[in-house]
């Protein structure tokens, strides 16, 4: 069942990466060394999903007869793709990022589990590893050997972060539009996110993080102006954040509309959020009579604003 979208409030950015490399030794109990990743993250990822899923879930996505054929078969798989990489120098390997990833999946309760896949996901999973490939180094058109985690296949080299000139760390997002509608896909976060959405989880984001859900977007995120994006796709039709806000939004979207660059939309002023409910838009909120949201079309040559009742929010007691 697909939770509510809710498009107003603070946007979610991780950055996922593949689990491989090398790290120090066992001395520290913070520290999970390289060698032994794969059995112990087989070993928490097993323990969960035979714990938590039933007969018919396991059926679906799980190849192991039992917890003791999943850790054994897992582990091995894993922990044989880490050594390649490592041999490789693909990757490197945050040995503290990967002892608190196996203590969260351990510490998960059964209606929080979150499952992609055949992985277990947890916050710290997602800093486990990154590429090693600085900007120049061949990568053919692998991503995951890049730190930027973008392969630039037309010439088959690591590439800057999309949207930026250097690279953007593990833990950080580029500039907001682009990283929130492109490199999330590349990193595999937005499928992440749409596993949370059909769970019913409430997603959230200004800006940026209220645009991301749609088809498209016009965005300030690249030189030269506004100009369209490509979004998520979740939500249908494009979306403009910002709208009597700033001078160029509203006639550039317009713009846009008219000659055919991007689908009809909704268009959001500042301080207003809108909620949906799946892919249904059930409510509008704003914080000032004089802003709203707005369904916008285009008509032949012109383009017709739909303003949309808004709920006044009540102002906060002093």
């Amino acid at each position: 069942m697909r939770g509510p979208v809710r498009v107003s409030g603070l946007s979610l950015v991780l950055m996922a990466a593949s689990a491989c490399g090398s790290g120090p030794g066992a001395s520290d109990l913070t520290l999970l060394p390289s060698t032994r990743w794969g059995g112990e993250y087989a070993a928490a990822l097993c323990a969960k999903v035979f714990g938590c899923c039933d007969a018919s879930e396991l059926a679906a996505t799980w190849k192991y007869a039992d917890e003791a054929q999943c850790r054994q078969m897992a582990g091995t798989e894993i922990q044989m793709n880490l050594s390649e990489l490592l041999a490789l120098g693909w990757v490197s390997y945050d040995a503290r990022a990967a002892r608190k990833c196996i203590d969260e999946i351990a510490a998960t309760v059964c209606p929080d589990l979150l499952v992609v896949g055949k992985n277990v996901l947890a916050p710290s999973c997602f800093l486990v590893s990154r590429g090693a490939g600085e900007i120049g180094t061949t990568c053919e058109d692998l991503d995951v050997v890049c730190r930027s985690s973008n392969c630039d296949i037309s010439v088959g080299t690591c590439a800057p972060t999309p949207g930026c000139s250097t690279v953007c760390g593990i833990d950080q997002y580029c500039d907001t539009t682009a990283q929130v509608c492109a490199t999330w896909k590349a990193q595999g976060v937005d499928v992440i996110l749409r596993k949370a959405w059909e769970r019913g989880i409430l997603l959230t984001g200004e800006s940026a993080g209220m645009v991301c859900w749609f088809e498209q977007t016009i965005t300030d995120s690249r030189p030269g102006g506004l100009t369209s994006m490509e979004c998520l796709g979740w939500l249908k039709g494009s979306a403009c954040p910002h709208y009597h806000g700033e001078a160029q939004r509203q006639p550039t979207y317009h713009r846009l509309l008219l000659n055919g660059t991007m689908k009809d939309g909704l268009a959001c002023d500042d301080g207003v959020g809108v909620l949906f409910e799946g892919d249904k838009l059930v409510k509008v909120v704003t914080v000032s009579e004089r802003a709203t949201a707005f369904e916008v079309h285009r008509d032949g040559a012109n383009v017709i604003e739909t303003p949309l009742k808004a709920e006044l929010l009540a102002k906060p007691s002093k």
